[in-house]
């Protein structure tokens, strides 16, 4: 049994690489490209547009931690990307959903149906200005059209609140009731009357998003 102390030494030294290595292991995730895998499907809070697995500002070093620690706490990517849309809203995503109306929005730009059934009668069925036209009148060579549309409004600009930079997003939803003068040319004039709704301000930083009242909208345009 002379040989008991080397098989012993043998064995504690076999179990302590077993539990380095598996310690060693268990270091290797998450990596940084676990979380970045993540993290460029979310927009950095505070600079307009930029991916969060690019941006070098502190909130979004932070969001990158936040995101490794929830990895390491066997959260899935899923998981991780609703936690921050309930914190933050839809915004932080760097490609919006495609479910319910959101993908009717990405569909819509590339469908557009135009039907005239009859000589005063007009369908433009194209995003984001669908519009149904009754032509009313005619002078000389011009017509005059009366008209019933929807029309989805809004827009994104770079701002800077506070000397820090944002981004800011409107969106609403609108009913037009317009008249239209349109000549062979292609030059007109039209005024419209509506009702706008459904108003949104978000804001690409942690700002709360915004709701204003509902609205009456009254515009008129020249065409050339």
């Amino acid at each position: 049994m002379r040989n008991r102390p080397l098989l012993t030494f043998l064995a504690v030294a076999a179990l302590s690489l077993g539990v380095s290595a598996a310690q060693s292991g268990s270091g290797d995730f998450p990596t940084d490209n676990d979380v970045n895998s993540i993290a460029k499907k979310l927009y950095c809070p505070v600079c307009p547009n930029t991916p969060l697995d690019v941006c070098e500002t502190k909130a979004c070093q932070d969001w990158r931690a936040q995101i490794k620690s929830q990895l390491t706490s066997g959260w899935s990517e899923d998981q991780i990307i609703d936690y921050f849309i309930e914190q933050y809203g839809e915004r932080v995503l760097a490609e919006p959903r495609v479910s319910g109306f959101t993908g009717l929005v990405w569909l819509l730009p590339v469908v557009g149906l135009i039907w005239t059934p009859r000589d005063e009668v007009r369908w433009e069925l194209i995003f984001p200005r669908p519009r149904i036209m009754w032509r009313w009148g005619c002078q000389g060579w011009t017509e005059d059209w009366l008209y019933l549309a929807g029309e989805f409004g809004g827009g994104s600009w770079a701002v800077q609140r506070s000397g820090v930079p944002d981004q800011i997003t409107v969106r609403d939803y609108r009913v037009l009731l317009g008249l239209e003068r349109k000549s062979p040319s292609g030059a007109g004039r039209r005024i419209e009357f509506g009702y706008v709704f459904g108003r949104v301000v978000e804001f690409t930083s942690a700002t709360p998003d915004y709701e204003p009242d509902s609205a009456l909208l009254l515009r008129a345009g020249w065409t050339y």
